[in-house]
């Protein structure tokens, strides 16, 4: 026996609700009363969301991402949240990433929703160098085939919340930040132009490996090194004495 959803029972009253405004205000207040979907409610559930909602950047596919995005819908914006894991956030990450997760669902639905990514310095540290890419942020991206407008907004690590994200989205509070046109902008900016961005992001990749006593002692010992190979300017017979009166 196949059972009847109370919703489809309920389609008929719904349609004439809207003819009559004393069952609309009744179905308003039914409404109020059952939660919303389009925030997950547990971290399991917010997890799964964003698994399909969410495009994982990584270094040999991001840019391939953005570039299909601006073929098929120019102009279309993304939210690429900046995250990590214990050495690129010291776990201060978990609260905001956990909050993203939950505000995906609804992020993702409306008539023309934005793009979501996410970039985590953990697993793409190379990536993040080559961006300078801080965590936890969240960068609101338009890519457009003649230049692409970025916009970082910085987030708090202990007060971030699932309406953060919906409040920045439908009030487009990304507007309120000034677009980065710097040298290292990861789309536009001269060191992406000339194809330096990938060297770069690797050095500074390496040096952010090198423990700080080891830069330390690097230091000190370049530093004798070059104190010692000074040359002696003295004479060669010595310092000269003052001449003594009679």
């Amino acid at each position: 026996m196949r059972l009847i959803s109370p919703l489809t029972l309920a389609l008929p009253l719904l349609a004439s609700a809207q003819s009559y405004p004393q069952l609309q205000s009744v179905f308003s207040k039914i409404k109020s009363f059952i939660p919303s979907a389009a925030i997950a409610t547990t971290p399991e559930v917010a997890a799964e969301a964003a698994r399909k909602n969410v495009i994982p950047l990584t270094l040999d596919k991001w840019q391939e991402a953005f570039a299909a995005s601006s073929a098929q819908a120019p102009g279309q914006e993304w939210y690429v949240l900046i995250t990590g894991g214990n050495k690129t956030c010291s776990t201060s990450c978990n609260v905001v990433e956990e909050a993203w997760n939950k505000s995906t669902v609804a992020l993702s639905s409306g008539p023309s929703p934005p793009r979501l990514a996410i970039l985590n310095c953990e697993t793409q540290p190379v990536l993040c160098h080559t961006w300078f890419a801080r965590a936890p942020s969240i960068w609101h991206i338009t890519p457009n085939r003649n230049e692409t407008a970025v916009r970082v907004i910085e987030l708090n690590q202990t007060s971030t919340t699932a309406e953060t994200f919906l409040k920045l989205h439908k009030e487009k509070g990304w507007k309120a930040v000034t677009p980065y046109t710097g040298i290292f902008h990861p789309f536009d900016g001269l060191v992406s132009k000339l194809h330096f961005s990938y060297p770069l992001g690797y050095l500074l990749w390496v040096f952010s490996m090198i423990p700080n006593w080891a830069m330390i002692l690097a230091v000190s010992f370049g530093s004798r090194t070059l104190m010692g190979r000074r040359p002696d300017r003295r004479p060669a017979g010595g310092p000269t004495q003052p001449a003594t009166a009679n």
